[in-house]
């Protein structure tokens, strides 16, 4: 049984063609592609058919024995569903765009037919004749979940959904009459929307869903095209005509409208086009055969995709990089599908792409990270749009050398002294100093003097160094301090806190040791020295009973006793006061005794 048998109404003379609803700029009335329905190939009726708004390039798409009819572009334009009777009963079939691949979605002896895509390409609503008389169904685009809408005696067809996918029109005669009829998506609120003795049918909401187009034989004896609020109200005739103009439906942005009319050929159907408020009517087709059922759909067009360069550091990763731009004339940017090497995340050359997303605007950012050995490399980007249509482009991954520094491992620094009942004046100082590296196991590092070497009395500064394979420096420092070996200040004088009592004027000898001769530059510039302190109680206090006679203040040293004599030639002028005798050592140590002058 064809479909136009199928619907079993006094209307079936006429067919019914839904629109596909995408919401595109100005201009794409000119874009997209029209499906038909044509006997112009020896099938009494029919086969499927596509041509340009214009009318050019009309290609058949299907060749069957059966009736091919009541084509309906997918959202995207890559499918179209049809009616056909091709295996015996009439089903819901869908191919691709190319009229390949043809599978049936529907099987039941009393046949189904009329299928209409929903906005967002998840739905199918159709007619099926299984409950004895015609009712609304609607099932997932695979054909799976098939549910009726509408359950009544009376004949329910041509179904059609609004923009947003919310809403239903359909014909409906359970009045008595041919009428329009809405309805939620899931069959609930079913109403009335027009009401007169005439036959209304072939409803089609407009793009922005504010309109319905319909056909309406209520003036005349043969249907004319109106439109009306969504609602049922201001009513408005569109076309005049002393023969058949039916199936009406929206182009894509709602400027044009594409139906068929017996004017040109009758009694045979040809496709027409005129713009929305009925004016500028141009036929497209203009066989001697039947030619109806006309549904406008967008064309899908590939995605774009460019690549931009990324540059790496080896053994770093860049977070939300932007690796390239895409763009879709159909699906918002960020609905388009980016893979990688075909995945969402791959790795070549030590470098991983990975996370990779789109946002609004068509920036495509991913995670780059590499390992330290990475290399330069490119990797594969695919961009994929709802139809399944996709782009590729090669991204370029340049990586520079990694810029990470080692890290210094330093001692602390070393004081240490020279060897006792030595001459030395310096001694060898053993340390280690060592370095990590993100990459570089083995980092080369030197140490200026290096371990090992001697070093002198008083402090020298390290400078280390460390270099990884990259050329990455890290440097740092520590101190070796070479003391002399310092035992304390020997008789007359004693050490703190003793306090010790002399003479003003008199020349006291300072004695000490440092283990060995060290020659006589042992004092810091400017030192000895002394200076005032307040003069405070104190329980320690010690006469110094060996005075010597001297014209001013010397050193020398005494080898039998290994002992150094400083001579310290103090002030009359400091009768009354109490000092402080201040000897530093050309090593930096300072050591100091206390005096009181009477």
């Amino acid at each position: 049984m064809n479909m136009r048998n199928l619907l079993g109404n006094k209307f079936s003379t006429v067919l019914f063609a839904a629109p596909l609803f995408l919401l595109l700029p100005a201009t794409a009335a000119t874009q997209g592609k029209i499906a038909f329905s044509s006997a112009r190939d020896g099938n009494i009726c029919c086969e499927i058919y596509v041509m340009d708004p214009d009318g050019t390039s009309q290609t058949r798409l299907t060749n069957s024995s059966g009736h091919d009819d009541f084509p309906s572009f997918s959202p995207d334009g890559s499918k179209i569903t049809f009616s056909s009777d091709r295996d015996g009963n009439t089903k819901i079939f869908v191919m691709n765009a190319d009229g390949t691949n043809a599978t049936p979605l529907t099987n039941n002896a009393l046949g189904d037919g009329a299928p209409r895509y929903s906005p967002d390409g998840s739905k199918i609503v159709f007619v099926s004749r299984r409950d004895d008389n015609g009712e609304i169904y609607i099932m997932n685009a695979d054909g799976t979940g098939q549910t009726n809408l509408t359950n009544n005696s009376a004949e329910d067809t041509l179904p059609s959904f609004s923009p947003d996918g919310s809403k239903i029109t359909f014909t409906s005669e359970r009045d008595g009459n041919a009428e329009i009829y809405v309805m939620n998506a899931d069959g609930t609120s079913q109403t009335r929307l027009t009401n007169n003795s005439a036959p209304d049918t072939y409803s089609a909401f407009k793009p922005d869903g504010g309109k319905v187009v319909f056909a309406s034989g209520r003036i005349d004896s043969n249907y004319e095209i109106y439109v009306m609020n969504a609602d049922g109200s201001n009513v408005t005739r569109l076309t005049t005509s002393a023969y058949d103009d039916i199936e009406p439906s929206f182009s894509p942005d709602g400027s044009k409208i594409v139906f068929a009319s017996q004017r040109y050929n009758y009694p045979n159907y040809e496709v027409l086009v005129m713009d929305a408020d009925g004016s500028n009517v141009v036929s497209l087709t203009s066989a001697s055969e039947y030619n109806a059922e006309p549904s406008w759909g967008s064309l899908n067009t590939a995605p774009t995709i460019s690549p931009i360069g990324v540059t790496v550091a080896q053994d770093s990763s860049l977070s939300s990089s932007s690796i390239a731009t895409v763009n879709d004339a159909q699906d918002a940017e960020n609905t388009l599908g980016v893979t990688v090497n075909g995945a969402s995340s791959a790795t070549s050359n030590g470098v991983t792409v990975s996370g990779i997303s789109v946002d609004s605007s068509g920036n495509v950012t991913a995670n780059i990270s590499s390992t330290c050995g990475a290399s330069n490399t490119s990797f594969t980007l695919r961009v994929t749009d709802s139809g399944s249509l996709y782009a590729e482009t090669t991204l370029s991954v340049s990586v520079t050398p990694e810029t990470k520094a080692p890290t210094l491992l330093l001692p602390a620094n070393i004081v240490t002294s020279l060897p006792l009942n030595s001459t030395d004046i310096g001694t060898v100082v053993n340390f280690t100093v060592s370095a990590t590296d993100n990459c570089d196991a083995n980092p080369t590092v030197i140490a200026v003097p290096p371990s090992g070497s001697t070093f002198s009395v008083g402090t020298t500064t390290v400078n280390a160094t460390a270099t990884d394979a990259s050329g990455n420096t890290a440097t740092g420092s520590f101190t070796v301090t070479v003391l002399f070996d310092f035992a304390g200040f020997f008789q007359p004088v004693d050490n703190l806190p003793t306090v010790n009592i002399v003479s003003a004027g008199q020349a006291v000898p300072v004695k000490f040791s440092l283990s060995g001769y060290k020659g006589l530059n042992i004092f810091a510039t400017g030192y000895p020295s002394s200076q005032q302190i307040a003069c405070v109680g104190s329980s320690a206090v010690s006469a110094i009973d060996e005075t010597v006679a001297a014209g001013g203040s010397s050193l020398n040293y005494d080898a039998t006793t290994d002992l150094y004599i400083y001579i310290w030639k103090t002030q009359k002028a400091w009768k009354g006061t109490c000092r402080q005798l201040i000897v530093q050592l050309r090593d930096g140590a300072l050591h100091v005794a206390n005096f009181q002058f009477k």
